[in-house]
């Protein structure tokens, strides 16, 4: 009994020593990210055509589907 407890103490000890020691703290500063927004545009006789467009600030500038959106050729 007391060999086991001796080896068990003996695992638990070793694999807290590997656990701990794998861990470390990256000093990685986060990317900006990106808003994905699915844009309706209507076009003539009730046809509309649906695009995945990509932008990085929702609150400046024009967000069209002209020359940058991902035409979706079926329905979504």
């Amino acid at each position: 009994m007391k060999k086991v407890n001796l080896l068990l103490s003996g695992i638990l000890t070793t694999s807290l020593i590997f656990g701990l020691s794998s861990c470390k703290k990256d000093n990685v500063t986060p990317e900006k990210g990106r808003y994905v927004l699915a844009v309706t545009a209507e076009g003539s006789s009730s046809e509309a055509t649906d695009y995945i467009l990509q932008t990085e600030d929702l609150m400046s500038g024009v967000i069209s589907p002209a020359g940058q959106g991902i035409e979706q050729k079926s329905y979504r």
